[in-house]
């Protein structure tokens, strides 16, 4: 579930360098908050599924009031980040990590108010086994908020989105990036209800330009002894294609929730 397998040491500190410490997709706690539009998580048993070096998990906890956050991944560097970084923000008591196999996390049914994840089920096939299982974990009534990166259209993609998808397989990186309306079938394939999708154009678009400016401007000497002068040319070409991609409106993060309905109680027979 995690995307930090297939990147290096490096390229982590430098896409926390432009994130935010703790994380790897852009936005850091303002997006959070956005994802989640100012709802509190107070009284909340939270799982963050896919929680990479923890600044999501951490953010759910400090900003958004949540009592529990666990958050899984598959990789224990990941892990041993996240950790360090929610001892030194103090919240030990609030949040935990778990390295987890792939497939069925290893909670029992109907343990978790919310689960959230941030852009890492772009990296699974099978995303109806997922949300099945993301359903499953869910307390009835309880909701899943998140978001994902998403294409507009099925194949054959604009020429600017194959162009960054190819170059996200000439680096090794794997991805199954789906259309708004697939994820739509998907949440309700897997059994949730009131499922409300909403595209994030404007925003994913100023935070593309804005990072790929400090790839080339500010941020240019530190991603180059992070990643050497080869990695960080790499990087920077991958970060303009994706500037591109996002530019022709074929490409863009998408704000997720769906429901698991509450059990209806059962009407009296009549005598």
């Amino acid at each position: 579930m995690s995307t930090q397998s297939q990147y290096s040491t490096a390229v982590v500190d430098g896409m926390q360098f432009l994130f935010g410490e703790g994380f790897l997709s852009p936005g850091g706690p303002r997006e959070i908050f956005r994802i989640f539009g100012g709802q509190s998580l107070a009284g909340c048993k939270v799982l963050d599924w896919g929680c990479g070096v923890g600044g999501a998990t951490i953010a759910l906890a400090t900003e958004l009031g949540a009592d529990e956050v666990i958050g899984i991944d598959l990789e224990a560097a990941s892990l041993d980040a996240a950790q360090a970084l929610a001892r030194t923000n103090g919240v030990g008591d609030q949040v935990a990590f778990q390295l987890v196999d792939s497939g069925a996390a290893p909670f029992a049914d109907n343990t978790f108010d919310v689960i959230f994840s941030k852009e890492a089920i772009c990296h699974i096939d099978d995303k109806v086994a997922v949300f099945k299982d993301i359903f499953r974990l869910l307390k009835p009534g309880g909701s899943f908020i998140g978001s994902d990166w998403v294409t507009a259209g099925p194949d054959p993609q604009p020429p600017e989105v194959q162009a960054f998808f190819d170059q996200l397989s000439a680096a090794g990186l794997h991805f199954r990036f789906v259309t708004a309306d697939e994820h739509r079938s998907t949440f309700e394939a897997s059994g949730f209800r009131d499922i409300l999708l909403s595209e994030d154009h404007q925003q994913t678009l100023e935070e593309a330009r804005a990072t790929y400016e400090r790839v080339r401007g500010d941020a240019r000497d530190r991603l180059t002894r992070e990643l050497g002068a080869a990695g960080y040319a790499a990087f920077a070409a991958r970060t303009g294609v994706r500037t591109a991609a996002i530019e022709c409106g074929g490409f863009y993060r998408c704000h997720m929730r769906a429901i698991k309905e509450a059990h209806k109680l059962q009407e009296p027979t009549s005598s």
